[in-house]
């Protein structure tokens, strides 16, 4: 069995925090943005306007805030939770696909990478926890029935999985320090 590590612990807060949205968009219809910026000793939440996430342009301002913020106050990691849309690619097209072009519809956001036939976009709970040296995302997809919400299975990765690396306007800390 491996070994209990930074990782694992990580991985163990962020389900846990997919729980608790999980359970709020059950309960409501819908799950509140929680953002928390993490100390030595303790937790900051970061109250957010979730109007930011309704589009790149907002996702991409909300990220340059939390690393601004971050780096301004030290904080060794960041906890984001969002009921949100989520990209689902398809691993084939985008592997074929020129890296000039992947960067130009990055920014754009999921609609344009949808349209340009590189995956589809569905309803998920999205967790990442991030520090300097690694971050961790659990998704879990769901879809609104007439019954109510089906939930897929809980998906985790992090960056100390070969080939797993979170979008770059997406990291709070651009330069992780060397592990």
């Amino acid at each position: 069995m491996p070994e209990y590590n930074e990782t694992h612990a990580l991985r163990d807060r962020a389900i846990e925090l997919v729980d608790i949205l999980r359970d709020e968009l059950v309960r409501t219809g819908d799950a509140n943005p929680v953002v928390y910026l993490a100390y030595e000793s303790c937790l900051a939440e970061v109250l957010i306007d979730k109007r930011l996430l309704n589009s790149p342009e907002g996702k991409r301002s909300l990220w340059a805030f939390l690393r601004r913020r971050a780096n301004e106050t030290g904080a060794c990691a960041v906890v984001t939770g969002f009921d949100a849309w989520a990209f689902v690619p398809d691993r084939d097209r985008l592997g074929a696909l020129e890296r000039g072009l992947l960067a130009e519809l990055l920014p754009r956001g999921i609609g344009a990478l949808e349209a340009a036939g590189l995956g589809r976009r569905r309803e998920a709970i999205s967790v990442i926890v991030e520090t300097r040296l690694i971050a961790v995302m659990v998704l879990q997809h769901y879809v609104r029935t007439a019954q109510g919400i089906e939930f897929g299975p809980v998906q985790c990765a992090d960056t100390t999985q070969t080939g797993v690396e979170l979008c770059g306007s997406m990291r709070v800390f651009q330069d992780p320090i060397p592990a």
